[in-house]
């Protein structure tokens, strides 16, 4: 088992958005501003932010 620190983007309901988990908090941001016309600060405005948590992970087979 493995623990990592890393940065996943929570929606304004308080829900992560799944498959933005990142080790680094500044590629999380700039991967989930890629491709719309949005910065990050607008997103921030409408409640979006970038949380660090601990992933834990584990070899199920």
């Amino acid at each position: 088992m493995r623990e990592d620190i890393m940065y996943v983007i929570v929606y304004p309901d308080g829900l992560i958005a799944m498959n933005t988990q990142k080790f680094y908090r500044n590629i999380c941001i700039r991967e989930w501003c890629e491709g719309c016309s949005r910065t990050w600060k607008q997103w921030y405005k409408m409640g979006y932010r970038c949380k660090k948590v601990k992933v834990t992970f584990e070899i199920i087979d």
